[in-house]
């Protein structure tokens, strides 16, 4: 147990979310929170650590901590929580469900934090759509050939960057600026389409599926998503507290 003393050097909302979560890694979990709110991102943020000791580490709910709201994620089919990350197998059908998500008229900005074992091999990541159809979102990676992002707005129509045929990347982000920059760490990958908000109310918010036959095989071990765009000034921010906080140890460049 931590004194009262400690206590009060710690994030609020990390310990708000410790004792809901049962995580015990109280203060790389401050850190980040405290780092969040220093670039101005906690109220338009939410994220899922997926390490052990930075979530439940056990059963199936997957909490999240951000300024945007609660917004537990669901394992469906049994993903494994592991020190490192969470595991998934697209053979026994292992995906992250989040719940209704809207907002976005700010643009968007998601990504992740995975390892991919075998490229080329179909692998969906994150999922920002709606049930009745791929009309606007973000998702990332999909291999078929090379390992790359994939971006869909609603008006601004599509692009894609290959961030090359590589296994086991545990560095692989998506970053949008109202949807129309993609990164892989720190670099700026691609930028195109038009600039546009996203206006639906999307209801099928997911890791690792969408839709019935794409899914996700390897272990991830960050999720985040912002219902705003960034500069990439903040998104290289980002990424730097996330390897100093959260990702300390996974061999981050």
């Amino acid at each position: 147990m931590f004194s009262s003393k400690i206590k009060g050097s710690l994030d609020s909302d990390a310990l708000a979310f410790a004792a809901a979560s049962g995580a015990t890694d109280i203060r790389g979990l401050s850190y980040f929170a405290r780092g969040i709110k220093n670039l101005g991102l906690w109220p338009s943020t939410v994220c899922w650590p997926l390490r052990s000791a930075q979530n439940a580490g056990t059963g199936t709910i997957a909490y999240s901590l951000g300024g945007l709201g609660a917004y537990n994620g669901t394992l469906v089919n049994g993903p494994t929580w592991g020190a490192n990350g969470m595991s998934l197998a697209s053979g026994s059908g292992q995906y992250i469900s989040f719940p209704t998500m809207s907002g976005f008229a700010g643009g968007v900005y998601c990504g992740s934090v995975h390892s991919v074992p075998v490229v080329p091999a179909p692998a969906r990541g994150i999922s920002i759509e709606t049930t009745s159809g791929q009309v606007g979102g973000m998702w990332a990676p999909f291999s078929d050939g090379a390992a790359y992002w994939d971006c869909l707005t609603t008006v601004g129509g599509r692009i894609s960057a290959t961030s090359g045929a590589v296994a086991n990347v545990i560095n692989m982000w998506a970053g949008s600026s109202v949807g129309t920059s993609l990164y892989r760490d720190t670099t700026l990958l691609v930028t195109g389409g038009t600039p546009t908000s996203m206006g639906s109310t999307f209801d099928r918010v997911q890791f690792g599926r969408s839709g019935i036959t794409v899914t996700f095989t390897g272990a991830v071990t960050m999720i985040f998503i912002g219902t705003a765009g960034v500069t990439q000034s903040q998104h290289n921010s980002f990424f730097s507290l996330y390897k100093s906080t959260l990702g300390a140890g996974l061999g981050l460049p």
